[in-house]
């Protein structure tokens, strides 16, 4: 799965890395990896529950996921959709990429958005989606996290985005449709591609020297239908995880062996990574779906629960991975 090599993504964070220069045991670089799945052996400590994940939108992840026709999807399965430029899929691709359902992408990237903002608060920064700072030509990003300290700046403003990995609403060809963007289905060259336009459109103004209200470090957030992560992301829960564990021991006074701290940031890491995870899942449910069938849009989840210096350890094939 994705992990923190990206292709020509620039990364703001590598001096951030608190394991940069980090080897295991054969003395190979410690990367970070992501499991879209694994936020499914955590469900107890993510707030999961019926009222945030019911019957209908866990039969939509899981179909997908697998790749199995939608329930919801199956009864308009060839019904030419109300762009009148293609039929439906059962599978979804259509619904995910016809301009005609941006209130599903609408809401699908609000709840990833609110997510990474739950774990911003949840590790003690300020974290607003209102607000937000100005880019150029009044455009804003979505989350303002102040006095983060990242990529030698006081503020991090985030940008976040879900992006489908099959076409969806090609005319040209539309044997295309249904088909991967890209035929490496481990390639991040998708994720990447969107982060980098997402650079491309923010970071240069947000970190401006001239701007009145101080420079701003500019992050993309971006993840896929299929639950892969971009490698930006991913390295941001890393630190704030790794910042948490510095907390926590700093709250007991304590100074930690490795393998006590490593624990603890593996904790932390683990906890965020799924919540992250179960967010994407129900961001991609409820992208799935069209308004005039009997599926009711289903309030955002709330956030996870519980003290998180609480939370289980995880296996040791999780930590730091």
């Amino acid at each position: 799965m994705p992990s923190e090599q990206d292709g020509d993504v620039q990364s703001i964070l590598q001096q951030d890395m608190p394991i940069a220069a980090d080897r295991d045991d054969n003395g190979k670089k410690v990367q970070l990896r992501y499991s879209p799945l694994a936020w499914l052996s955590s469900l107890s400590s993510v707030g999961f529950g019926s009222k945030t994940f019911d019957n209908a939108d866990w039969s939509s992840w899981f179909c997908q996921v697998i790749g199995m026709p939608l329930p919801a999807l199956v009864p308009v399965r060839d019904r030419i959709c109300a762009c009148g430029r293609h039929h439906f899929d059962a599978h979804g691709d259509h619904v995910h990429t016809c301009k005609k359902y941006t209130r599903n992408r609408y809401d699908a990237h609000q709840i990833l958005l609110k997510a990474l903002q739950s774990i911003c608060q949840r590790a003690g920064y300020v974290a607003t989606i209102r607000n937000i700072p100005e880019s150029r030509g009044q455009r804003r990003a979505d989350l303002f996290i102040k006095d983060i300290q990242l990529a030698g700046m006081q503020d991090l403003v985030v940008d976040v985005s879900i992006i489908h990995e099959f076409h969806g609403d090609v005319l040209q060809d539309v044997r295309r449709n249904g088909t991967l963007c890209n035929p490496d289905p481990s390639s991040p060259a998708p994720l990447d591609s969107k982060a980098k336009q997402k650079v491309l459109a923010y970071r240069d103004d947000y970190r401006r020297p001239d701007r009145s209200d101080r420079p701003k470090a500019f992050l993309p957030a971006i993840m896929a239908t299929s639950g892969r992560i971009q490698g930006e992301m991913l390295r941001l829960l890393f630190i704030i995880s790794h910042r948490q564990a510095e907390d926590y021991f700093d709250r007991l006074g304590d100074d930690p062996s490795n393998a006590a701290f490593t624990t603890r940031r593996a904790i932390y890491h683990t906890h965020n990574r799924a919540c992250i995870g179960l967010a994407c899942a129900q961001a991609v449910a409820s992208r799935a779906y069209l308004p005039s069938l009997p599926l009711q849009r289903r309030p955002l989840p709330p956030p996870p629960q519980g003290d998180l210096d609480f939370l289980p350890i995880p296996s040791s094939s999780s930590q730091d991975t």
